[in-house]
Parts: structure tokens; sequence; C-alpha cells
């Protein structure tokens, strides 16, 4: 059953209420209907459009296309057209370290003569790994310790729907950030002088002196967020369908769901490994870093690793994985123990067995056909790692609409339009309502915060 909105809130979620266009990723990605808007992967676009690249040279990463025949409502955005989405993604976005200007590394293309027989662009050769020198949560499973890591995102289609959305904030409201350091400096009770100058600074920052109490402010603005996130699941759940997923077990679920993974059948279609390309996904995750495995020799269990990936590229990693090589593949897997505790695997082992299902969803996800060899029980059992939900959060990719920020979000009557939010708002597309209404997107302009 839904909360009620506190009354207080009541007329100000009213007030503030956008229309957005939620790109919602369907789990499994092969279900439901195909559209020509994804995450990830390679871009079609046409060959008329470069690449897009700093005014340095460097290659920017492609992040989402929207096709707006899609989106089978309203909105301001175009009728018809593919929407592309660029940014840099690389050396922990320290972009101005070559002396560029953050503007530079944002980029949106509008083809209008895109269509989902338009051929994908291969990315450029000197497209950089994501996260430069620093390796990124995505790279096991992708590349060895020390090597290249990936510089395409995975692809994931999404459905346009359209979705209510509300500010992060309270309209009018000073951050509590500004409010505990106006509070701490009538604590520290400092000089005249030097009161008189934090003073005057926090009033032209927030507009206007405080008039509540450190706790007040930040004990509404809690009870503001708790109605709002409440809101978003409602209104998430109500468009979608769906609920939020249970993990295997709150302590360590991805050995959980590995474990459970690889006992589900011992032999058959849905024995893991069942294709050639887990079998690589797991050999590169122990790869990535030999040490995992407790008690074991990283130089064997390297050695080993770099056989079972000879192995997995001469069979054809779409292939399937006979019964006895299958049946050796988990044997090893079972050997990765420091000490026989009675269990099917060990953690470590399950551990693996997660990072490589969770990559194959993940490498096949943009492809239908492929996407539906993963077995039914695996989908089930990941569904905790791929649903929006955390808690008592929902999170989600967005167009239009009030867009989340983690720092300080947009003022509620901010013109500007959010033309595409990841989830948590920390990278975010926008646009000025008058260069939308002429459909010129080379004025829209980019925004990157968070650690």
């Amino acid at each position: 059953m839904k909360r009620p909105i506190r009354s207080e809130f009541d007329g100000l979620f009213r007030r503030y209420r956008r229309d957005a266009v939620l790109l919602h990723r369907p789990y499994p990605p092969h279900a439901g209907r195909r559209t020509n808007s994804r995450l990830g992967g390679l871009p079609g676009l046409p060959a008329h459009f470069e690449w897009p690249r700093t005014a340095g040279g460097t290659a920017l990463h492609f992040i989402a296309q929207v096709d707006c025949a899609d989106i089978g409502f309203s909105t301001p955005l175009p009728e018809r057209g593919v929407l592309f989405f660029f940014q840099r993604d690389d050396d922990e976005q320290e972009w101005n370290n070559d002396g560029s200007l953050p503007a530079d590394h944002f980029r949106v293309l509008y083809a209008t003569d895109a269509s989902p027989g338009t051929p994908r662009r291969e990315a450029p050769a000197d497209l950089r790994q994501f996260g430069g020198s620093v390796p990124r949560m995505i790279w096991p499973g992708f590349a060895h310790e020390g090597g290249r890591g990936p510089n395409l995102r995975a692809e994931w289609p999404v459905h346009p729907l359209p979705m209510p959305s509300w500010p992060d904030a309270l309209p009018g409201y000073p951050d509590s950030l500004s409010l505990s350091f106006y509070e701490w400096a009538r604590y520290k009770a400092p000089s005249a002088e030097t009161w008189s100058r934090w003073r005057a600074s926090l009033v032209r920052m927030l507009g206007s002196e405080p008039t509540e109490s450190w706790k007040d402010a930040e004990a509404r603005e809690g009870l503001y967020k708790v109605q709002l996130e409440q809101l978003r699941v409602d209104a998430f759940t109500e468009v979608t369908g769906e609920q939020p997923a249970r993990p295997p077990h709150e302590l360590a679920p991805n050995p959980r769901a590995g474990m459970a993974i690889f006992v589900h059948a011992e032999d058959g279609p849905e024995a893991y490994p069942q294709y050639w390309t887990t079998v690589r996904h797991c050999a590169l995750a122990l790869l990535y870093r030999p040490s995992r495995v407790l008690g074991a020799d990283p130089a064997q269990l390297a050695s080993a690793a770099e056989e079972w990936l000879r192995r997995a590229k001469q069979a054809g990693l779409d292939e399937p994985v006979p019964e006895a090589e299958r049946g050796a593949f988990r044997a090893w897997l079972a050997g990765l123990r420091a000490s026989h505790d009675g269990a099917p695997i060990s953690y470590d082992a399950a551990d693996l067995v997660f990072a490589s299902m969770y990559a194959t969803i993940g490498d096949w996800a943009g492809d239908p056909t492929r996407a539906a060899r993963v077995p039914p029980a695996v989908y089930e059992t990941l569904r905790y790692v791929f649903d929006a939900f955390s808690g008592s959060r929902v999170s989600f990719w967005q167009m239009l609409g009030h867009a989340p920020s983690p720092q300080r979000p947009s003022p509620p009557d901010d013109p500007a339009v959010c033309l595409l939010a990841d989830p948590g708002g920390f990278t975010t597309f926008w646009i000025a309502p008058h260069d939308l209404a002429r459909r010129d997107f080379s004025k829209a302009w980019g925004k990157m915060e968070g650690d």
C-alpha cells in the first residue's frame, strides 16, 4: 500500500511535479518489445557524423542513444530522429589537466536520418579505457591485471515510459551544509570582524539569513527526502510493474548467488557454465587478480586460467560447453579451496561464478538471441544485482523532468531542460528551452557531480 504524503509537502509535490521520460532497462534484457534506444554498446551513428572528440583530440565515450520515435507519448523532444550522448569517461574525470573546459567533454548529436537499420559505428582505435589508469569495478571479467580495460559500456536496450518527477531539494531552502557552517560559526564565537565577513558571505550564498536552527532544518529536509523517495518508488513501480528483488543473503550476497548458480544443475543445458563465453569471463576474472583465491598458488591458478581461456577461444565463445569439458571445468572450480569445508565450492570460487555470469549477461544484453540463452534460473538469481531498487530507494535513467543530484540539485524553477540523467544524477546533459525548441542540440551541455 502506498504511504500517504505528509500534508506539509503535499502542495509542494503537486506544484513542482514535472513529466519525465523513464528510460527503463527491461530485465531480462530480451523481455518486451525491441527498440532502437539503448545504453552503451556502439552507436547507430550515420556516416556523415564524426565521432565526437574534445578540442584536444580525445575521443569521447558513447553513453546512450534514444530514438525519439520510440517515445510513444507527447514530450518537448522531437517526434523523430535519434539523440546520441557522448562524454569523456577516463582519468577519473580530471579533465582540466589538459587545459580544456568541462563543456568540451560532453556532446549531444541529433540525427534526423538515423533509423534502426543504420549500421553501428565502430569506436575509434584510440578510444581510452574507462577510468584511465585507475581500474573500474567493471574491469574484472574483461581484462588481465595490468592489461587494457574495456572502453565500451555494456549494451542494454531501454523502453521509454512516461513517469512523473519531483525536485531533490525543498524549493527556496538553503542546503544543510551551509546551515551547518552557519551554526558552527556562531557556536565558535569568532571575532566581530571575522563573524561579520562570514555572515555577509553566507547571506550572499543563501539569499537570506537562516531562520531555522540547523537541527530543525535538517530534520525537515530529511523528512522531505523520505517522502520524495517513496513517491519515486511508487511511481516507478506503477509504471514498470516491478518490485524490489531480494538478494540470496544480506551477507556476501554475490558469492551466495554464485553458489546457487553452480549447484542449480550438475549437467544438462542449465548447468554452469552453459557457454564458452562464461568460461572466458571466469578465467579473465581470475587472471585479473590471481591472488583472489585464498590458500592457492597464484602462479598455478594463472596457468590453469590461461589454459581455459585458450580452450574457450578455440571452441568459439558462442558455442555451448560439451558435457565432458563442463564437468572438468566444474571440477577445477570445486578444487579452488584452501581446505575441504564440505561446500560444493569455496566462497572465492563462488564469487568467480557470480562474476562470470554477471559479465555474460552484460556482454549479451544487447543481442536478444544471445540474451535468451541465459537460463531463467540465472536471471532470477541475479535479479537483485540488475534491478533499480536499493533499500528504500530507486534509481534509473531519465530524460526531462527534475534530474536527481548527489550534491547540489538544480532549483525547482530552473528552466534548463534535462536531456539525460544517469542513476543518481552523477552525469546529466542539459539544454536551454529555446535551443530545444529550435532542435539545436549543439548548444547542449553536460555536468558531472559526485566522487
